[in-house]
């Protein structure tokens, strides 16, 4: 058998502690962030196109500031934000004590 790491001599995953066990689930801690990744890059794709621009695109002001440049902006602020709870959180499981 084939683990994560493509050695086939790790067949000893007993109580996570073999190194093969780790390197499995660092994998699948990884596999899971490039997942939510891609999704927000997508949901920010969707967000920032045509359709969705354009019923933003008013003659109406928030604080002397276009809706529309409000509109990308706070898009921009509230998908980089994410992305650093997404990037925060994985590397703070991996190196968490509890999977050494």
């Amino acid at each position: 058998m084939v683990y994560a790491n493509g050695k086939a001599e790790c067949f000893n995953l007993t109580l996570g502690t073999s190194p093969c066990h780790m390197e499995f689930k660092i994998m699948s801690l990884s596999s899971h962030k490039n997942k939510r990744l891609v999704s927000l890059f997508f949901l920010g794709g969707l967000l920032l196109n045509y359709p969705i621009l354009s019923l933003f695109n008013l003659k109406r002001t928030i604080g002397g500031i276009p809706l529309l440049y409000m509109y990308i902006f706070s898009i921009w602020f509230i998908l980089v934000f994410c992305i650093s709870l997404v990037t925060r959180q994985t590397t703070q499981d991996v190196n968490s004590p509890d999977n050494k």
